[in-house]
């Protein structure tokens, strides 16, 4: 196959995706991935992909393990459970298919860990999107009230 392809406009391929900064990001399930072997061989897990749908990271994409089939009862358990707090962020307390959850925008907190001497991306909490801008900024702040008509002494005449 002939191509005009241009090597120096090019970043190299590094073999896997930027670590974000820690903190919060609204994010939608854009693809899933059932029963993707451990690394470790101690079962398989449900790995979600979650696209950030606004801010700086805008566009990029991180994972999620789910252990939903691993042998250990308590890390399956754990599975479970994260599985259940995503359905609740996006409204959701019961669902038949892991698709119903698709592009639906909810907020994940987001953490560095380290994995084999490299950083990584990990997922710490999961919550409801109220649909305002989210950057990692530390901890979020509440809206500012908005300001009330001032109210006028009843008139009687």
């Amino acid at each position: 196959m002939r191509i005009n392809f241009n090597l120096q406009a090019t970043k190299a391929y590094t073999g896997s995706s930027p670590v974000l900064p820690p903190g919060e990001y609204l994010v939608e399930i854009v693809s899933e991935q059932a029963d993707q072997p451990l690394r470790n061989g101690k079962g398989t897990a449900l790995v979600f992909e979650y696209q950030i749908k606004d801010g700086q990271y805008r566009g990029q994409r991180i994972r999620d393990w789910l252990n939903l089939g691993h042998l250990d009862q308590t890390a399956r358990e754990l599975g479970q459970r994260r599985l259940k707090a995503i359905g609740e962020s996006v409204g959701l307390s019961l669902f038949n298919d892991t698709r119903e959850l698709f592009n639906r925008p909810f907020l994940v907190v987001v953490s560095l860990t380290e994995f084999q001497g490299k950083e990584r991306n990990g997922i710490e909490e999961y919550r409801p999107a109220n649909l305002q801008a989210c950057e990692p900024s530390g901890p979020r702040q509440s809206p500012a009230p908005a300001p009330q008509p001032e109210q006028q002494p009843e008139r009687y005449w």
